[in-house]
């Protein structure tokens, strides 16, 4: 089935109804696409990022789907890099509907996702976050180069130096 690009409108009716059907509180972090709509980087992505308290979350997600005709996926960077330093305090509030409180995902965690990645949408998405003043390249270089080894060992996929010969490319083409 053919499913609806994602807008501004069509998040903001998902965070509503999510907050709507909630039992308890919970805290939701949205990322990628979603951020870069809500903060008028595009106009549209393909799918919802969220990660979170999604214990009771989990058994609305299909209905959600089909209600909103949208594709959701549970994802977050942390799934596909290491954590940066501080990562849990550069969580930025979206707002609160209902049970639900949404926040972006840490901007240089996104920031450091999409420059691994290195997908041309996501170079975009990148330079929109440091041209908002979300991400400064070379803080992002500096936390990049401070997480541990024994961090990277859990994403085998990733070689350190070419993870950090991406960053520090894509800063020295900012600058």
């Amino acid at each position: 089935m053919t499913r609806k690009p994602i807008t501004k409108e069509i998040l903001q009716s998902f965070m509503k109804s999510i907050g709507k059907m909630l039992q308890k509180s919970a805290t939701f972090y949205l990322t990628g696409g979603s951020t870069a709509i809500l903060y008028g980087f595009r106009e549209g992505t393909i799918d919802i990022d969220i990660a979170g308290d999604m214990d009771e979350l989990f058994s609305h997600i299909p209905k959600m789907k089909e209600r909103f005709q949208i594709n959701i996926e549970i994802a977050k960077p942390t799934d596909f890099i290491p954590s940066l330093p501080k990562e849990k305090g550069r969580h930025i509030m979206i707002g609160t509907f209902g049970k639900a409180t949404f926040m972006h995902f840490d901007p240089y965690a996104q920031a450091f996702s999409k420059i691994v990645r290195g997908h041309e949408t996501d170079m975009v998405d990148v330079k929109a976050l440091v041209a908002a003043g979300l991400v400064e390249t070379k803080k992002l270089c500096e936390m990049v180069k401070k997480i541990p080894d024994s961090q990277f060992t859990r994403y085998p996929r990733l070689n350190r130096s070419a993870v950090e010969a991406a960053v520090e490319s894509f800063a020295l083409l900012g600058d």
